[in-house]
């Protein structure tokens, strides 16, 4: 799968990326696509023109998690700092 980005588009995408070179225990195969997201209007994109049947994996620090040998068939999200922020509004908890 490849993406058409548009010329607003922000965030980095990269195809058939190691997975070991991003994780702590620098260990695993490659994933398929990898989003490194970095507001929510690219990720807003990157969902929409994501078929629902491709398998989904948000990744936090890479730390604690171990990616098989074989890789990750789909796409491997990890969320920019600008995710990073909680706000309370009008009794609302907007993560």
């Amino acid at each position: 799968m490849e993406y058409i980005l548009p010329q607003d588009f922000k965030s980095k995408i990269k195809y058939n990326l190691d997975m070991s070179a991003i994780t702590w225990f620098q260990t695993g195969g490659k994933a398929n696509v990898y989003c490194h997201v970095y507001n929510d209007k690219d990720l807003k994109f990157i969902l929409k023109q994501t078929p629902i049947e491709i398998p989904i994996f948000v990744l936090g620090a890479g730390s604690n998690v171990l990616v098989r040998d074989k890789g990750f068939r789909g796409i491997v999200i990890k969320l920019g700092k600008n995710f990073n922020r909680i706000t309370l509004e009008n009794n609302k908890l907007i993560v």
